[in-house]
């Protein structure tokens, strides 16, 4: 696939902040690890505030937060720009003349408010590849497998609590940019 005149062999997407598809059309930012995880942060950070913020134009009251019905915090605007729909990645595929998707490094923490949206992007792009893989049954070419971490920590905490699992990524990831080097080179 290409963007901005790239092409991209591989992409690495680390707690992810993913809105979910509300029934009304709109996109949630709201989620069951949001409203579990939303408090449990490392202080003075008030970033998941000043987005939610940004992305709804709610204000960021605690105590009105809190007293709002599950799913309800929405925006109209899909602010990935389509990248959790399945069709567009599709139709960018057959558009690029791509033999392969780009691979997915995708990191999500189990304290982390913004988990289940990383989940769902997940979803979307398993979907993706079973797509372009129903379409091409007899490639023998096979589309990259997700490599998919979960970690115990919260959000950006296995950068610190859970280095291994930081540093086994990065060299998977690596090895798989000199790959697709290496296939650019030949």
């Amino acid at each position: 696939l290409k963007s901005m005149d790239m092409n991209i062999d591989s992409f690495y997407v680390d707690e992810p902040k993913i809105p979910l598809p509300s029934k009304d059309g709109t996109w949630s930012l709201d989620s069951g690890s949001f409203r579990r995880y939303s408090y449990s942060r490392m202080p003075p950070v008030d970033w998941l505030e000043w987005s939610l913020k940004a992305y709804t134009g709610m204000e960021t009251n605690h105590e009105v937060e809190s007293t709002l019905p599950y799913g309800m915090i929405t925006t109209d605007v899909d602010i990935t720009g389509g990248s959790i729909d399945a069709a567009n990645w599709k139709r960018s595929f057959d558009e690029s003349n791509a033999t392969q998707l780009p691979r997915l490094f995708l990191v999500t923490a189990n304290g982390d408010p913004l988990k289940d949206g990383g989940v769902y992007f997940k979803h979307i792009y398993e979907e993706v590849i079973k797509q372009v893989e129903a379409e091409t049954p007899n490639s023998t070419e096979k589309q990259p497998q997700i490599k998919y971490v979960e970690t115990t920590s919260g959000h950006t905490g296995h950068y610190i609590f859970e280095l291994p699992i930081f540093e086994d990524t990065m060299k998977e990831w690596y090895a798989e940019m000199k790959r697709a080097h290496s296939r650019k080179l030949n």
